[in-house]
């Protein structure tokens, strides 16, 4: 081997000697908690707004929507130099755009306003997106459990929150998707769960539903357990 590659090797595995150290290091530090993971939520404190009642809430082009089932309604918008969320309220209906400036074929390719948007809502509320992205949480028990009528438009997609696995109740969803996705959670519990289907997809995961109604177009698919199939009416 020529002295010049053998010094050109040499080099590279000094490199990746020492990076997989670094790696190294680092990892057993995170793991002894000298590090901590970066929580985006708390950097960056969110302004709360208090809302009047409300029959319909409309999302528009929001990548990162949370909705908590809660006993009066309120919006947090995450505050940092350049968000561009913005909100008004119509009657009884709380429109929230994610960006303004986007237009029609940006959103049609995935563009959308990561910003944290958080909503606190009453158990029975209609919720319409379009070009959104939301994740639902439910009750810790069946009592309180919420209903909720969802409409997603437009490359939208709802999920349960999933971060933990316990059960969560809900007692009436009605969710009509056209060109979007819908995604239940493994400990999600569903006294009734209507759903309309046209160019979408839902995935039930493994969420138990006590009573279940279809209705889907030929271009649209289900993930369905064999659990739930009973469930069917």
């Amino acid at each position: 081997m020529k002295t010049s590659n053998k010094v050109l090797l040499g080099i590279f595995l000094s490199i990746l000697i020492l990076t997989t150290a670094i790696q190294l290091m680092v990892y057993a530090r995170y793991k002894n908690g000298e590090y901590v993971k970066f929580n985006r939520e708390e950097y960056f404190p969110s302004d709360k707004h208090t809302l009047p009642p409300l029959r319909l809430v409309s999302l528009n082009g929001l990548g990162n929507c949370k909705i908590i089932t809660s006993d009066t309604a309120r919006l947090e918008l995450q505050n940092f130099k350049g968000a561009q969320v913005t909100y008004r309220i119509v009657n009884d209906m709380l429109i929230i755009h994610g960006d303004t400036t986007l237009n029609s074929d940006q959103l049609d390719h995935g563009v959308r306003n990561f910003q944290l948007v958080s909503l606190y809502l009453p158990a029975t509320m209609q919720i319409n997106a379009n070009y959104s992205s939301f994740k639902l949480t439910g009750a810790r028990d069946s009592v309180h459990a919420p209903s909720y009528k969802i409409k997603l438009e437009r490359y939208s997609d709802f999920k349960m929150d999933d971060r933990n696995q316990d059960a969560v109740y809900y007692k009436e969803l009605n969710i009509f998707s056209d060109v979007s996705k819908v995604e239940l959670s493994n400990g999600a519990i569903v006294n009734d769960l209507i759903v309309h289907l046209s160019n979408s997809s839902i995935d039930y995961k493994k969420a138990t539903i006590r009573k279940m109604a279809m209705d889907l177009d030929s271009n649209s698919t289900i993930t369905l357990s064999s659990n739930n199939l009973k469930a069917l009416k």
